[in-house]
């Protein structure tokens, strides 16, 4: 006979009930997220943040070295004493020194905000004194800070605006930014000289922009791949942590509520809610990060035992090293889980002999397993025969041990040969840390080959061959030669598909760059008026920093130094006239140090964005988790609160809140079993059913408990939601009795109903196909 029959039929109905007392248990949805986390801390900056920090380092060390070591730099630090400095110029000096230093403090911040105001101020700045410069030159043929040329690093700052300020046309106004401080740079007048400077001051900063562009992309696309990576992940560890946390609700309602409320009935407890004194449900939210004494542990399972079960025969290991531990997460659930199997032997066993043996396996004084098996002599049963009404198998045991990785539970029982359960734990093999998310190479991370292609080539060459135009030759020959040498060295930069260039290409480039400085030195036949003077040390200079952007900084550095003594040389013994072109490579040498750094950061970036995606995922997930997991403890222990206080109501007389008692306690099972029949309207009019008198049993042998139906059974059971509460709101009958089928059956559920006159059961039998409830 089901435990729902022949209630008294003044049971308090649910009009007399809170609105909200039959919502069901807030048991969350598999792989739901908390509202608004994509667009919180789920979103992805990983990449973004490493490619601002690789342009504050590459460009705010290069500033820094303009500051210090250009015209005006060396003016300051090494001949102040006998340039007495304009103090209006000084001032913007040491200003755009302390900008530069902060733009370098940031990279170490590490901030997001930080890095946006940092070189949103440091470029504004810039921005703004260069407009003054330029509109001075313009209106008045001079300004007072030429003297600091600052269209040399011009490109610094812009690249710094176009990192934190990204737009489509970027890339257009900083070039326009460029063009514009090169052309009053060296007061070169409006015709080919003028044109010559800017298009060279476009090929330096032509490959930052544009690396910076293709930066911007690529970080954006790993961000919002990281971003879904990260959903994805959090969806699974949120739902992993929240099952857990249902099987341990349900195992708590089970052990504890339950029977508190059976007890009411019984009349072993008052009917008070003051007098209940049930343990509120929770749980240690960071309980995996939590190490316990592995001996504590031990000792405090083996007291709860013998209180528990005081024949009990135990069995544990002798004393454990104070080093070992064991995570808090696997005592409690291990724990939690042999108690109950120990209160099952003392139920169905009863005065059988029963054995409790506890095992700690250990790997030096590191603890790697833990088994406790739980024996009696007792009738034991058929497991394939254990009815869903006893929750206590199915959650209170099996459900917790399964929640829990490295967990498993075996059960060894058959009739007349006593039961054993096995509850151990395992440590898991090592966890990967890497990210979902493919990384790219370090070539494609910035759009290397975007640069570094052959119709670049020819652009660069015909720009390199305009500017020699500006010089007269000793022979036209070894002036083709150069030329020739030029493009060589070209072509060897853009080989290879990897960010270090090819020991080959690099060998040859080397090569063709000193012999083209050495030739185009000893064919040049004096120094021109306008810039640029002697052309050939800028394309060498250009030569040597697209060697070093191609990850060969010590070869661009040794091609410069031997360049740097062939100039003195041959300007020591042939062309005095034209000796201060040393200083000229000296300065140029600053060219150096950005297209230096910058593979070397790219280089540290693409290494560590794998580990930096990784931890930042595993730091959103533990965010997710342990929100989700407040959440639901919070949401839980209200939502009990309320369905005991509304049941025991003082107004009620304390025989109708015994049996309110036992209608919640009846609910409460079908919300452990019957997961599939769990709704407000269907827990209203089952309620209401009982509160009259009748029986109701319902049983879900289709469903896993606290997991809610798949999608394809949404539709079906809607319709049988349906007629369900239309059958307990008007049919008069004594017993009904629902029972969910498992997948694979004949029909989907079928409906027994026992009239109170003695009539024939009627059978109702909800078809698999069309839903459709058909009478036998």
């Amino acid at each position: 006979m089901p435990e729902s029959t022949h209630l008294r039929p003044h049971a308090t109905a649910s009009a007399e009930l809170p609105a909200d007392f039959h919502e069901p248990a807030p048991l969350r949805e598999p792989g739901r997220l908390s509202e608004g986390a994509e667009q919180g801390y789920l979103r992805s900056r990983t990449v973004s943040l490493s490619l601002l920090r690789m342009v504050s380092l590459g460009a705010g060390l290069p500033w820094l070295a303009y500051m210090l070591l250009g015209v005006y730099g060396r003016r300051e630090l090494v001949e102040g004493s006998r340039f007495p400095a304009d103090p209006l110029i000084s001032s913007v000096w040491l200003l755009l020194i302390s900008l530069a230093v902060v733009v370098i403090y940031a990279g170490f911040i590490h901030r997001k905000r930080f890095y946006f105001w940092s070189m949103l101020t440091a470029g504004g700045i810039f921005v703004a004194i260069l407009l003054v410069h330029v509109s001075l030159m313009l209106v008045t043929g001079d300004s007072p800070l030429k003297e600091m040329y600052l269209g040399d690093f011009t490109g610094l700052p812009v690249a710094l605006m176009v990192t934190v300020l990204p737009s489509p046309w970027a890339l257009g106004m900083a070039l326009v930014g460029v063009a514009a401080a090169a052309a009053v740079n060296q007061g070169s007048p409006l015709g080919f000289n003028m044109a010559l400077e800017i298009a060279h001051s476009v090929l330096v900063m032509l490959p930052f922009l544009l690396f910076l562009q293709s930066g911007h992309r690529v970080a954006r696309l790993l961000d919002d791949l990281a971003t879904q990576a990260h959903i994805t992940a959090s969806r699974l560890a949120r739902t992993k942590a929240l099952r857990e946390l249902e099987t341990r609700f349900l195992g708590y309602l089970h052990d504890n509520v339950m029977n508190t409320l059976d007890a009411i009935r019984r009349g072993v407890r008052k009917p008070e809610i003051s007098a209940l004194g049930f343990r509120t449900f929770e749980t240690d939210t960071a309980a995996g990060s939590v190490q316990l004494s592995a001996q504590e542990v031990v000792e405090e399972l083996i007291w709860q035992l013998r209180e528990l079960a005081p024949n009990l025969q135990i069995h544990a290991p002798g004393k454990l090293p104070e080093s070992v531990t064991i995570p808090a997460d696997i005592s409690a659930v291990l724990g939690d889980a042999a108690l109950e199997a120990a209160h099952n032997t003392l139920r169905h066993a009863t005065g059988a002999p029963a054995y409790a043996e506890i095992d700690v396996e250990l790997d030096g004084e590191e603890c790697i397993g833990l088994k406790v098996r739980i024996r009696d002599e007792g009738p034991g049963f058929d497991p394939e025969k254990i009815p869903a009404s006893r929750a206590g198998l199915r959650v209170a045991i099996a459900g917790r041990m399964h929640a829990v990785d490295g967990c498993d539970l075996e059960l060894h029982t058959a009739p007349g040969e006593g039961t054993e359960i096995i509850l151990s734990w395992h440590r898991d093999g090592p966890v990967g840390t890497s990210s979902d998310v493919e990384v790219p190479t370090a070539y494609d991370l910035v759009g290397m080959g975007r640069v570094f292609r052959p119709r670049n080539v020819l652009i660069a060459w015909g720009v390199f061959s305009a500017m020699s135009l500006n010089n007269a030759h000793h022979s036209p020959w070894l002036w083709i030669f150069s030329l020739a040498l030029v493009l060589i060295a070209l072509l060897m930069c853009v080989q290879g598909d990897q960010l270090r260039l090819p020991l080959s290409s690099t060998l040859v480039a080397a090569v063709a760059a000193l012999v083209f400085f050495t030739v185009a030195r000893l064919d040049l036949a004096g120094a021109a008026p306008l810039w640029p003077r002697a052309w050939y040390p800028w394309v060498f200079i250009l030569l040597c920093s697209y060697l070093a952007l191609r990850d060969r900084g010590w070869v661009a550095w040794g091609t410069w130094g031997t360049g740097l003594i062939i100039s003195e040389l041959l300007s020591q013994r042939y062309f005095t006239e034209v000796a201060e072109l040393a200083s000229v490579i000296a300065l140029s040498s600053a060219v150096l140090l950005p297209a230096t750094l910058i593979p070397a950061v790219i280089k540290m970036t693409a290494r560590a964005l794998p580990l930096a995606l990784a931890a930042s995922q595993d730091e959103v997930i533990s965010m997710e988790v342990v929100a989700g997991q407040r959440r639901f403890l919070s949401d839980t222990s209200t939502w009990i609160s309320r369905q005991v206080s509304a049941i025991l109501e003082p107004r009620f007389p304390a025989d109708i809140r015994r049996i309110n008692a036992h209608l919640l306690e009846l609910k409460l099972r079908d919300a452990i079993r019957s997961p599939a029949f769990v709704s407000a309207e269907l827990n209203r009019a089952v309620w209401d059913a009982r509160a009259a008198g009748r029986g109701v049993q319902i049983l879900d042998d289709r469903s896993e408990p606290g997991t809610p139906p798949g999608e394809e059974d949404r539709l079906p059971l809607r319709k049988l939601h349906e007629h369900l509460i239309e059958l307990l709101e008007n049919e008069d009958f004594r017993e009904l009795t629902v029972r969910l089928f498992p997948v694979g059956r004949a029909h989907f559920a079928t409906i027994l109903i026992t009239p109170r006159k003695g009539e024939e059961i009627r059978r109702v039998d909800i078809a698999n196909e069309s839903s459709v409830p058909g009478v036998g």
